[in-house]
């Protein structure tokens, strides 16, 4: 069976394709917009020649992350082509015993900054951490927390297993380090693991259960 042509009128030229759409064999466009061998329709990057991305990657020490950030692209893009040309990889101790994850020493612009120098130092508050849990008081408030919040997260309502009693904590809503409400029970939650996490994270963009004065305990 004959295959049926049919013109498609583009752009003011004739471009025949069959009756998928697929151009015909043997019919040209005009000779100077048509690709040779070898031509691509990108522009081409430098990445994607192998001796190119072997001296960055091998010889001079760069990460994925770092190359793509230098080629303006993602790093999948660069992990791709290593995978291509059969570019050994590093694993995660290589790469930190590299230090390609940061700045280290003297290079990195925290370095030699301590105590207020710090702006995430809130005034030496591990040593106050240790001492609240060795007090007594605080076991016995830490039960009392349990009980009242009937053994259960109070953001998910996730119970514990019988086994899992590590993975949840008692949340103070003003930070401990405020010695005022350290032992308040209104201002101890319980939480799960994962729960207790999320309120300290960036993604708490309503800075959900944290408070910083009186006013936020409820």
């Amino acid at each position: 069976m004959k295959t049926k042509y049919r013109n498609k009128i583009s752009e003011g030229n004739n471009i025949f394709r069959d009756e998928k759409g697929r151009f015909i064999k043997g019919y040209h466009s005009h000779p100077e917009t048509e690709f040779r061998k070898g031509e691509h329709w990108r522009i081409p990057k430098v990445y994607w020649k192998k001796e190119w991305l072997h001296n960055e990657y091998l010889t001079n020490k760069k990460s994925a992350g770092v190359i793509a950030k230098e080629q303006n692209c993602r790093p999948g893009n660069i992990i791709y082509f290593l995978k291509k040309f059969k570019i050994n990889r590093r694993d995660k101790f290589q790469a930190r015993n590299l230090r390609i994850d940061g700045l280290f020493g003297e290079r990195n612009p925290m370095y030699g900054r301590r105590r207020d120098l710090c702006p995430s130092w809130k005034g030496g508050v591990t040593p106050l951490r240790q001492e609240l849990y060795r007090d007594p008081k605080w076991k016995i408030v830490c039960q009392e927390v349990w009980i009242r919040d009937k053994r259960t997260c109070q953001r998910c309502d996730k119970k514990p297993k019988w086994n899992s009693y590590k993975d949840f904590h008692v949340h103070h809503i003003i930070p401990f380090f405020i010695k005022k409400y350290i032992f308040d029970l209104n201002n101890l939650i319980l939480l799960c693991r994962k729960c207790h996490l999320w309120i300290h994270s960036k993604k708490n963009i309503n800075r959900e259960l944290i408070g910083g004065d009186e006013s936020g305990i409820s």
